[in-house]
């Protein structure tokens, strides 16, 4: 029974049965925000009173959802503002950091896209003293080195090919996986293909089992077997010559060297080389 109340009307009635506070306190965050912004509900807030050490009563305070609302809405307000302030002036400086932070990484891009493309690369004097101009000097002679190295290997490419069309003998360069890296002009008139047809491509595709030739290099090439002037009638009747030698390189295979030659040419060298033996010129 209520003994005094600050309802007059509740005054000597029973207390009414209400919610403990607790349960709006120990709530989780969203379930605390559909109490407080559900339906105006009255939880009860309660002490109790000893008189001479026993039991005499209790206080009871109702609180009401709509006074908690009212109270706690313009904080969360102002806590919603400074954190989407906060997320935005995250954003802005992220964006700042990011910018000077990659700077110098697209710096150093733009060398190595220049580098890669042969462009002229700025020189040390317009390079800073700092981390970033250290490396782009390290790409500018990078760039420079690759650039002579390239220049040296075209003049190169074009000096072998110069003397691969002078070459009467046919010459094919394998690489590890039996693939044809270097073909000689005269290697065109053995195989009866151009040499379009034949860089790139592996023995297997080139030659077949079902000719002379194939049948006696493929099986060559797989087991690692040299081949020594092996003759054989090509189909336009000539005789040829082939030899087949596996480079290594401190016991490890690197390639292989195919040689075709026509046989008769061959002999006909050797003999003239005996008979100037035997019967050496005469000076007038």
């Amino acid at each position: 029974m209520a003994i005094l109340d600050t309802n007059p009307a509740l005054k000597d009635r029973p207390v009414p049965d209400r919610s403990p506070l607790r349960v709006l306190r120990d709530a989780g965050f969203r379930h605390q925000l559909r109490m407080l912004y559900g339906p105006g509900t009255v939880y009860d807030a309660s002490i109790g009173i000893e008189l001479d050490g026993q039991a005499f009563g209790s206080v009871h305070v109702g609180v009401n959802t709509v006074f908690l609302r009212n109270e706690l809405t313009p904080r969360l307000q102002q806590a919603a503002f400074f954190s989407v302030m906060a997320i935005f002036c995250s954003l802005v400086l992220a964006a700042v950091v990011s910018n000077v932070a990659l700077g110098p990484l697209k710096a150093i891009s733009r060398d190595l896209d220049s580098a890669s493309a042969g462009d002229p690369l700025p020189d040390e004097e317009t390079r800073g003293d700092d981390e970033v101009g250290l490396v782009s000097l390290k790409i500018a002679h990078l760039g420079r080195q690759i650039r002579d190295t390239n220049q040296i290997f075209s003049a190169l490419k074009d000096n072998v090919e110069q003397v691969m069309t002078k070459l009467q003998d046919g010459l094919m360069l394998f690489t590890r996986d039996t693939r044809v890296v270097l073909v000689s002009a005269s290697a065109e008139k053995f195989l009866g293909r151009p040499r379009r047809e034949i860089l790139g491509r592996s023995a297997e595709e080139i030659f077949s089992d079902g000719t002379v030739l194939g049948a006696v290099v493929l099986p060559a090439f797989q087991k690692q077997r040299p081949l020594a002037q092996y003759e054989f009638d090509a189909a336009d009747g000539r005789r040829v010559q082939v030899s087949l030698d596996f480079i290594q390189e401190k016991g490890t295979p690197i390639g292989a060297l195919l040689t075709m030659r026509d046989a008769e040419s061959v002999r006909r060298i050797e003999t003239r080389s005996r008979f100037r033996g035997v019967f050496p010129p005469v000076d007038a």
